[in-house]
């Protein structure tokens, strides 16, 4: 967290990098396709990427252990965008 707090603008260059223009992959297909047949009932994910979502699972069907990058909040003045609500 420290480092996070004293140069907030590494951490969000580095997410930018990270998430910014990802698209779902064949495995999230696969999720997507046994949702569409009725044999998923959740997704437990650690990644903060929303690829299932964006790939057509239900929000409500997924769990995120670690929480998701769309829904960040500044630190120091939560009004602030953090430019992710869009991935």
């Amino acid at each position: 967290l420290e480092g996070f707090v004293s140069q907030p603008e590494g951490f969000w260059s580095h997410a930018s990098d990270t998430f910014l223009d990802r698209t779902p992959t064949k495995f999230h297909r696969l999720l997507v396709r046994l949702h569409t047949e009725g044999m998923l009932h959740r997704v437990y994910t650690q990644n903060i990427d929303n690829l299932e979502v964006d790939a057509g699972i239900p929000a409500e069907l997924v769990v995120e252990a670690h929480g998701n990058i769309t829904r960040t909040v500044c630190h120091d003045d939560p009004s602030h965008e953090t430019g992710f609500a869009d991935i």
